[in-house]
């Protein structure tokens, strides 16, 4: 199946929804520790899901899961078609698949078109928490090349919700972040660490 990627459109600011909605952690080249020291941050009781996008390679997505696992005091798995998105749990989108997260709660999993060049896709992943969850979507941002994400933060702000990115100083690799900047502006630039302890903060329960 192509997952045909979304085109950039206006969001009405939409009710604020019940419930915690959903967190999208998107990153690329560095990622794993930047994804640590943000979850690291996150309390047992964090009361958002989250899904974290990671450019890897399918064979890579496990060996990553366990390592986030050493990280977090949240519970960490990787996602499968029809999974539900649940307080307490960061899902993984597996490698080279796209992750949608629809409005009852689930992922869908999509294989991605043969243009497509980033797998899993972050802005794929941002887009559709932006139209399931509006004011309630919150994307970060963290270290990695090329432009992935900055469209998907961009329409997750436009929804009423907030973004967050890394501080480009601290990221290995500093494009995404620096083009999320450029295309959908900030909420907060930050190192890891503290975007974590901000969503503590935010996330509350």
């Amino acid at each position: 199946l192509h997952v045909a990627q979304a085109p950039p459109r206006p969001f009405a600011r939409p009710a604020k929804r019940d419930g915690a909605g959903v967190v999208i952690i998107g990153a690329s080249t560095g990622g794993p520790g930047a994804i640590g020291s943000v979850v690291g941050a996150l309390p047992a009781d964090f009361a958002a899901p989250c899904v974290v996008v990671q450019h890897l390679p399918a064979s890579f997505t496990h060996a990553f899961a366990a390592q986030l696992r050493r990280y977090t005091k949240l519970r960490v798995a990787v996602a499968e078609h029809g999974t539900r998105i649940e307080p307490g749990v960061i899902l993984i989108a597996p490698g080279a698949v796209h992750l949608i997260v629809r409005s009852d709660g689930r992922v869908h999993l999509q294989t991605p078109g043969p243009k497509d060049v980033y797998r899993p896709s972050i802005n794929t992943a941002m887009a559709s928490a932006a139209e399931a969850f509006g004011p309630a979507a919150v994307g970060v941002i963290l270290t990695g090349a090329g432009d992935d994400g900055a469209e998907g933060l961009k329409r997750i702000r436009d929804g009423g919700g907030d973004g967050y990115v890394q501080e480009p100083s601290s990221c290995i690799v500093a494009s995404m972040p620096e083009r999320a900047i450029d295309c959908a502006g900030a909420d907060h630039v930050a190192t890891p660490e503290r975007i974590g302890q901000l969503l503590a903060v935010k996330k509350k329960s």
